[in-house]
C-alpha cells in the first residue's frame, strides 16, 4: 500500500518530506544537546564542557555520513548503468564525457588538495595532534569541500545570469 502512495507523490514532494524530516531530527538533536547538560563539567579538566549528549549527536552524525555514503554508492552505480546502457549522449547531453570529467576533476583536486595540505601539529583541547599523514587528510576533505562549494555557488551565479547574457548577445 505505500509503495502506491510513494508513486503518486512527485520526487520533488518526497525529497521536501525526506528534507524536512532530516531537519527536525536534526534540531531537536541539537536543541536537546544544548539544553540537557550542557554545562557539565569535564572530569579531567573542569575547564572544559563535557555535554551529556555528545554521544547522540555524533550517533546522528555517523547515520547520515552512512545514508549519505550509502546514496553516493547507488548514485554511482546508476550513472554508469545509465551511461552503459543509454550511450554517449543523452538528449544531446554528451552525458558519458561530463561524468567522466566530473569524477576526473573531483579526484584530481582531492589529490592536489592532499598534496598542498597542511602537516603542521594542531592542539585541540590540550591533546598535540601530529600525524602527518592524517593531518594532510583532513586539510585535503576541508579544502575540497571549501573549493567545490565555491565552484557551485559560482556556477549558481553563472546560471542565474544565463537570461541576461542571452539578451546581450541578441542585440
Amino acid at each position: 500500500m505505500e509503495g502506491k502512495v510513494l508513486k503518486n507523490k512527485s520526487i520533488e514532494a518526497i525529497s521536501q518530506r525526506v528534507l524536512y524530516a532530516i531537519l527536525g531530527i536534526t534540531v531537536l538533536i541539537f536543541a536537546a544537546f544544548y539544553l540537557i547538560g550542557y554545562d557539565t563539567p569535564f572530569v579531567n579538566d573542569a575547564s572544559f564542557n563535557a555535554p551529556l549528549l555528545t554521544d547522540g549527536v555524533l550517533f546522528w552524525m555517523y547515520v547520515l555520513v552512512f545514508i549519505t555514503i550509502a546514496f553516493m554508492f547507488y548514485s554511482l552505480y546508476q550513472s554508469i548503468r545509465t551511461i552503459k546502457v543509454e550511450g554517449k549522449i543523452i538528449n544531446g547531453i554528451p552525458a558519458r564525457k561530463i561524468t567522466y570529467i566530473v569524477f576526473a576533476g573531483t579526484f584530481v583536486l582531492m589529490i592536489l588538495t592532499f598534496l598542498f595540505g597542511s602537516t603542521s601539529s594542531m592542539q585541540i583541547n590540550g591533546i598535540v595532534f601530529s600525524d602527518k599523514f592524517w593531518l594532510q587528510v583532513t586539510d585535503m576533505f576541508v579544502n575540497t569541500i571549501l573549493l567545490m562549494l565555491s565552484l557551485s555557488v559560482v556556477v549558481v551565479i553563472f546560471g542565474a545570469t544565463r537570461y541576461r547574457r542571452s539578451r546581450r548577445m541578441q542585440k
